[in-house]
């Protein structure tokens, strides 16, 4: 039996999912003595992860949060009931039943839920976003690195390439969440390197540049870019962009 209240955190679930799972706990008193849901401007380290296994940003936030922490016990709820190992299939339609019936498994393992001490266990102790900004200005570069921290609170970890070829070999090696990419650089320019990221890995892009008409967004949109950002870029641009796709 789980020893004290494990947290239940969530990584792109729907929003009606969210409320369903809220109201489902409200319903259903012998949850709240098990288990807990933090606010949703608290960020703490989950015991249990509900994931939603159609969405491929989704499994990469997942991956990186149950290599940190090997206790996690990972739900994953998908339209098919998809089957990963060490985690727990729930098909969708989400339910009362399926939810309750999900719950008291977990419940009646033998998987010990150690106590996290008050300020500790956060997130960004477990695992941070990671961020590649890539631009062959470095007047551009210092001013993403001195302003994405200033315009979230989530934890971060950012790193930087001065041209495609370098920012190619980077995602190789490393799984990003968000990449900041410039269109216009020597060598393989920002489409390119869009495409050959979207084809490669699992990261959201955003194309940098200083160009406005309506054919350069239609380039970035078929490159496969997630969103489009104009040079010099606005504080609040940019906060509405980690605020869309940095979700947890």
């Amino acid at each position: 039996m789980l020893r004290q209240k494990a947290v239940i955190s969530c990584v792109g679930l729907e929003q009606r999912e969210a409320v369903v799972i809220r109201s489902i706990f409200r319903l259903a008193r012998w949850l709240q003595d098990e288990f807990e849901i933090p606010q949703t401007d608290e960020i703490r380290e989950p015991d249990v992860l509900l994931v939603n296994a159609d969405n491929p940003h989704a499994l990469l936030r997942w991956k990186i949060a149950s290599g940190s922490n090997k206790r996690l016990v990972s739900v994953m709820l998908s339209s098919k009931g998809v089957q990963i190992e060490n985690t727990i299939a729930l098909k969708r339609p989400l339910t009362l039943n399926k939810l309750v019936s999900v719950f008291k498994t977990i419940s009646s393992t033998e998987r010990q839920v150690m106590p996290v001490p008050r300020g500790r266990g956060r997130i960004s102790q477990v695992s941070p976003f990671n961020l590649l900004v890539v631009d062959d200005s470095l007047p551009v570069r210092k001013y993403l690195e001195y302003k994405i921290p200033q315009l979230t609170s989530l934890p971060l970890e950012i790193d930087y390439a001065a041209n495609g070829v370098d920012a190619m070999n980077k995602v190789q090696r490393k799984p990003y969440h968000v990449i900041f990419l410039d269109v216009v650089m020597p060598g393989v320019d920002g489409y390119k390197v869009c495409k050959w990221i979207k084809a490669n890995a699992n990261s959201r892009v955003v194309l940098l540049t200083s160009k406005r008409s309506p054919f350069d967004k239609v380039r970035g949109a078929m490159s496969g870019c997630d969103n489009y950002l104009v040079k010099p870029p606005k504080d609040e641009s940019v906060r509405k962009i980690l605020s869309n796709l940095l979700k947890f």
